[in-house]
């Protein structure tokens, strides 16, 4: 069997397994793993004890991580507010915006570099935005999918 070279863009690593949508993730992408070559690229977890627990999951398993020094923004407080208020300029969704960052759009472009792949995986719409800023044209020779409220988009 021919082993894929898989970059799954995410919000942050989706362990300890607390939630169904971090339960469905892992279990895909450990599943995933055990024939292809995965590489996951996300925000940090808010929690950094929570992140080195869960790159240490993930190494486990033989997926490979990639995590930019930026966490999601809460949706709480005062700073929810005024980056509401602040995106009503952009061109982009709120639910697009807060989950792009240039970080990860750079961490983007250095993998596709570095590594010839051969499905890129945005594991939520948001992530979509960022794979479209990191590739910009080249987007359109590749091969990618998007879970979008639980069904599958695929080019």
């Amino acid at each position: 069997m021919l082993a894929l070279e898989v970059a799954v863009l995410d919000e942050e690593l989706p362990f300890p397994l607390t939630s169904g949508k971090r339960i469905r993730t892992y279990n895909l992408l450990a599943r995933l793993a055990g024939r292809h070559r995965v590489t996951v690229l996300c925000h940090r977890n808010p929690d950094r004890d929570e992140q080195f627990a869960a790159e240490d999951a993930f190494a486990a398993l033989g997926i490979r991580t990639v995590v930019v020094d930026r966490a999601v923004p809460p949706k709480t407080g005062a700073g929810f507010y005024a980056r509401l208020a602040g995106n009503l300029l952009s061109p982009l969704p709120y639910s697009v915006a807060t989950h792009t960052s240039p970080a990860l759009a750079a961490a983007v472009r250095a993998h596709a570099r570095a590594n010839p792949v051969d499905l890129w995986h945005c594991e939520w719409t948001p992530y979509a935005q960022v794979l479209r800023d990191a590739l910009g044209p080249d987007l359109d020779r590749a091969r990618w999918s998007v879970m979008a409220h639980n069904r599958l988009v695929a080019q």
